[in-house]
Order: structure tokens, then C-alpha cells, then sequence
């Protein structure tokens, strides 16, 4: 946590949250799937004998941080969480492009701004009509 300056000199410091990186947000995308009946996968580094490392073997480099399925909807879901101003690199738009022309749903979610939209989204997809 940082300390905003205060716009007077007598005004109280307000403290502020400084994000580090998109997997902060992983849990509440986990946790609101669950509660809405979708099954979440997220794939993380693997550990190997030298250390943390990311372990991707063919052309999984850029492949979305969560596929979501949703049995009784009948829905599977590919998205990639991404900082507010953060931008895509080739390898992530390349699946995006590759996974919404054969046919797949693909989000870019970018936080904290677009979490409660696709929150929302999450729930309205599951929904009867």
C-alpha cells in the first residue's frame, strides 16, 4: 500500500492500493464462478527442479488464464484478465483471434475497471431467459 499526497498540507494522507499485476484478481473470478455454478480451470508456472518457471510445451504461450464452463448453460468461456491499460501481446491475440473464429467465446477483462461487468456478465449467462 502507497500514500497518496494530500492535495493541502493540512489534509489527511490517503492511503491507496497499488496493484501489481492481474493475478490479484484471480480469486474473485474463481470464487464468483463457483458461486454461479461455472467450473473454473487456471493453469499456473510450474515448479521444476531449477525453480518457478512457466512450463508450456507447444503453442500454449498466450492461452487465456481461465477456460469457465458451465454445464447446465451449456457454455465454455476463455478469458484473459489484463491490467487496466495493459496491452495484449502477440501471442494472446493470436488465441483470442484463433479461439473466436472456431467458434469459442473469448473476453479480455481488464481490471479492476471491467471486473463488476463481467461479473455481472457471468451471471446473466447462467440465467433462464
Amino acid at each position: 500500500m502507497s500514500v497518496a499526497r494530500p492535495d493541502r498540507v493540512d489534509a489527511p494522507a490517503v492511503p491507496t492500493v497499488v496493484l501489481a499485476n492481474e493475478s490479484q484478481f484471480y480469486p474473485t473470478v474463481i470464487d464468483a464462478a463457483r458461486l454461479l455454478g461455472w467450473l473454473p480451470a487456471h493453469f499456473r508456472p510450474a515448479r521444476t527442479a531449477k525453480g518457478w518457471r512457466t512450463a508450456v510445451q507447444g503453442d500454449g504461450k498466450g492461452f487465456p488464464d481461465f477456460v469457465l464452463a458451465h454445464a447446465g448453460a451449456g457454455r465454455v468461456w476463455f478469458v484473459e484478465l489484463k491490467l487496466d491499460k495493459a496491452k495484449l501481446t502477440r501471442e494472446q491475440i493470436l488465441w483470442g483471434e484463433t479461439l473466436v473464429r472456431a467458434g469459442a467465446v473469448y473476453r479480455t477483462v481488464y481490471c479492476p475497471s471491467g471486473l463488476p461487468m463481467f461479473l455481472q456478465d457471468l451471471a446473466d449467462a447462467v440465467r433462464p431467459l
